[in-house]
């Protein structure tokens, strides 16, 4: 469908716009959101977000569809959208223009989100199930 709608605009100057990389190695990925002025992510349901967090771990500004997991994202850098009306992305993208920023640091999310806290939850709640267990008196049943 992107493919389809890249060729409608023909070979006029925005025809060189749109280019498709296919897949790309990690260092590349890392180039290429160090490079670009906005990520934009319209997702109608994400789990997480990795891109989200991804791109503005590189510096680089997100316009997201506001879905699912995607609001524990919000602070500077990022700008929300409704993925399913066009004109809600031109909104955000002129609020972007305007509130442009020099940096995004985002310290907030490297506490929150990093692999070692969640290293750190997942073994805690692993031991407080297991503790649980071991206090839950077992029943035996009798026929």
């Amino acid at each position: 469908m992107l493919k389809t709608s890249a060729r409608r605009l023909g070979n006029g100057p925005r025809a060189k716009q749109v280019r498709f990389l296919g897949k790309v190695s990690d260092r590349r990925l890392c180039e290429l959101y160090r490079q670009a002025s906005a990520t934009i992510y319209p997702s109608l349901y994400e789990g997480f977000g990795f891109p989200v967090l991804d791109s503005l771990r590189h510096g680089t500004p997100v316009l997201c569809a506001y879905n699912s997991s995607l609001g524990e994202f919000e602070g500077p850098g990022v700008h929300y959208f409704d993925a399913t009306d066009p004109s809600s992305l031109d909104e955000a993208y002129k609020v972007f223009l305007a509130t442009k920023t020099g940096s995004l640091e985002r310290a907030d999310l490297d506490r929150r989100l990093n692999w070692d806290n969640m290293a750190r939850t997942i073994s805690t709640l692993c031991a407080e199930q297991e503790d649980q267990e071991l206090a839950t008196p077992k029943r035996l049943a009798v026929a």
